[in-house]
């Protein structure tokens, strides 16, 4: 072996190691990137997290609300019962009292 091949054989040696320290580079980039991504995905699923239990807990409140405005509806309409029916009743009284009246 001449001190030619020994030359390139140290260049080509040379080369393959900076090939290496720039794919490590690049893979220590990637990894960066990776565990950037992966914190934002954390953070986004907090996030989400957040939002479904404000949802839940407003979903709670409508079903309370409704449950709520589900029996006023229902004492209304007994009342709006009692009233027509109070309604009829002093309806046929005075109707009653005219014609007593009338019949007099």
């Amino acid at each position: 072996m001449d001190s030619d091949d020994a030359r390139r054989m140290i260049a080509l040696l040379e080369e393959i190691r900076d090939g290496q320290q720039l794919q490590l580079k690049r893979q220590a980039e990637a990894l960066d990137r990776q565990a950037e991504a992966l914190a934002f995905q954390q953070e986004h699923r907090a996030a989400l997290k957040a939002q479904s239990e404000r949802a839940q807990a407003l979903q709670e409140r409508a079903e309370k609300i409704q449950a709520r405005s589900a029996g006023l509806v229902g004492t209304a309409r007994v009342l709006v019962l009692i009233a027509a029916l109070l309604a009829v009743l002093l309806l046929v009284f005075v109707c009653w009292l005219a014609f007593s009246r009338t019949i007099h």
